[in-house]
């Protein structure tokens, strides 16, 4: 009379890790032929939902099976075991169902081998202005980055995922979104801000970076040599230094309103000296610019434009500064 034998039982039995009761079991379940037919049948069933790895593994494990259910005696090399064990393995054994079955067992106790799929590498955006131009962006944290003119956002597919680091050539203004598990980072240069949720202006050009922060608190480091400076800022503070030469980050405060008034549109300037404000012309208008004469170049200048054309900027500039100015295509030349 054929006893039912649990699926655990069978799968110690072929790895070798079966107590001395477990074996008698399964030595009295696989004599009787109803028994082998239904561990026949079981393996057929367990083989649909099987996945096979290399042929030469599963000779492999068919070997260590043989060797376990059907020993071989060490002094005349003949097996010793009991016939019905003996005809049913050897009937199967080259079978599908006992090649599913014994794979089957096996994977389902850790011996499975899979193969590795190497990961593409993440993909880039980049996002560019050109002259003039200013773009707004919501990252895929939900995050805002409004990007100022003549300036270059890179990040990868894996921001938000991974982490959250973003590379800046230009200036920009960050909003950001709070996530303590993966920090916000802007690099500018060697330069590296860290916020958990904030908003910030960060800029970086011609070997000068500028972080101002507006609200929350973010972390600025700079490589000094064999050290890293690293400075906390508070809003209304903002950091400046050369990106390329080992000096200090210095600390100073700010008017919100004067260096934050781009991303609105908005060109303000307090005690400005006009050669600076003329410099911020050509980078936001793409235009070069001459002096002609002797302009005071060094006189400072309080003022406001609320997007308004280069025309009526320069306008209203060399009126109040009793100057006079050429525009020549995308040259500008300033007078006396």
């Amino acid at each position: 009379m054929n006893r039912k034998v649990k699926k655990d039982k069978l799968i110690k039995y072929l790895n070798g890790q079966a107590l001395p009761s477990e074996v008698e079991e399964v030595n009295t379940f696989i004599e009787d032929p109803s028994g082998l037919k239904e561990l026949e049948e079981m393996m057929i069933k367990d083989w649909q939902d099987c996945e096979i790895g290399d042929e030469g593994g599963i000779v492999k494990i068919l070997e260590g099976i043989h060797e376990k259910v059907i020993p071989i005696s060490k002094s005349v090399g003949k097996p010793v075991a009991k016939t019905a064990k003996l005809n049913f393995f050897s009937k199967v054994a080259a079978s599908l169902a006992l090649i599913a079955g014994v794979v089957f067992l096996l994977l389902n106790q850790g011996f499975r081998e899979e193969k590795v799929i190497s990961k593409l590498p993440p993909k880039v955006y980049q996002k560019k202005t050109g002259f003039g131009e200013k773009l707004r962006i919501t990252l895929p944290d939900k995050s805002i980055v409004v990007l100022n003119s003549l300036s270059n956002l890179s990040f990868t597919s894996d921001f938000g995922k991974m982490d959250r680091f973003i590379s800046l050539q230009g200036e920009a203004f960050f909003e950001v979104t709070p996530n303590p598990s993966l920090p916000f980072k802007v690099a500018t240069g060697e330069v590296i801000t860290t916020a958990l949720g904030t908003e910030f202006n960060a800029s970086s050009r011609e070997g000068k970076v500028i972080i101002a922060l507006t609200e929350g608190k973010v972390s600025v480091t700079k490589p000094i040599a064999n050290d890293v400076q690293e400075v906390l800022l508070s809003p209304g503070e903002m950091v400046m230094g050369l990106l390329f030469v080992e000096d200090n980050l210095v600390v100073e405060t700010f008017d919100e309103q004067t260096l934050t008034a781009w991303k609105e549109g908005k060109i303000h300037f307090k005690s400005k000296p006009l050669e600076n404000i003329f410099a911020d012309l050509q980078t936001w208008y793409g235009v070069s610019l001459e002096y002609s004469g002797k302009v005071d170049k060094k006189r400072k200048v309080t003022g406001e434009f609320d997007n308004e054309s280069l025309v009526n900027i320069l306008e209203g500039l060399t009126f109040s500064m009793g100057i006079h100015y050429e525009l020549e295509g995308t040259k500008v030349i300033i007078k006396q």
